[in-house]
This record gives C-alpha cells, sequence and structure tokens, in this order.
C-alpha cells in the first residue's frame, strides 16, 4: 500500500481533526515515515491530505485548520 492510503487513519471518525487523539497522533508519525521513506516531499505531503479531507466533504474552514496541524510535524512527530 502506498503511503498515502494511510491518511485517514490519522483523523477522528466523527471530528476529521488531524492527530488530536492519542491514536491518531501515533498514526500520524507512521504517516509521515512512510512518506519520507517513499521519498515524498512536503508539498506532496500535504497537498495529499488536502485531497483527502475535500473527498470527505470537510468544509475550506475546517482544512485550513487541519492544515495548521498537518504542517507543525512537532504535534505528531515521535522521535527517540
Amino acid at each position: 500500500m502506498a503511503w498515502s492510503d494511510y491518511i485517514g487513519s490519522c483523523f477522528g471518525i466523527e471530528d476529521k481533526k488531524f492527530a488530536l487523539h492519542p491514536s491518531d497522533i501515533s498514526a500520524a508519525s507512521e504517516l509521515l515515515a512512510k512518506a519520507q521513506a517513499e521519498g515524498v516531499g512536503f508539498a506532496e505531503y500535504v497537498e495529499a491530505i488536502k485531497q483527502w479531507m475535500v473527498a470527505q466533504g470537510c468544509s475550506p474552514a475546517h482544512i485550513a485548520e487541519q492544515l495548521v496541524r498537518v504542517k507543525n510535524v512537532t504535534t505528531y512527530f515521535i522521535g527517540d
């Protein structure tokens, strides 16, 4: 599976908020690692997540709010 197939696991099922819940944070960390392993650039990474939210019917305001979280990798970067 491609890294982008895991995007949905980073969002709350009901609220569609990115990496807010503990299991979503873990999934987002794994998503970032998978994307890096596949050589995905940051712009492509962010755009794919944005397009997933669009496909889910998220409002433009919600998408903009969540992209702030997506771009701030410190909220889901699980380091050593």
